[in-house]
């Protein structure tokens, strides 16, 4: 992931939720395996949607296992 993501991010998510919250976020950022995302996938993403990102960064929720996991 690239710097300017990270910072991206950070930003939206200190702006709209609270900073503990923005450092939590790049912190998964760095654990998380990034995959690159091709057509087939985005389409199958319209069919059978994840819960998006914004669902679990609200102040009372905690993140899925997914994203909390290590690289291996």
């Amino acid at each position: 992931m690239c710097a300017i993501e990270v910072y991206e991010v950070y930003k939206v998510i200190r702006r709209d939720i609270s900073e503990e919250r923005a450092i939590e976020a790049v912190s998964a950022l760095r654990r998380a395996t990034i995959a690159p995302v091709d057509e087939p996938l985005a389409l199958e993403q319209l069919i059978f949607p994840w819960p998006t990102v914004s669902r679990w960064l609200t102040p009372s929720s905690t993140p899925p296992l997914a994203v909390s996991a290590r690289r291996s």
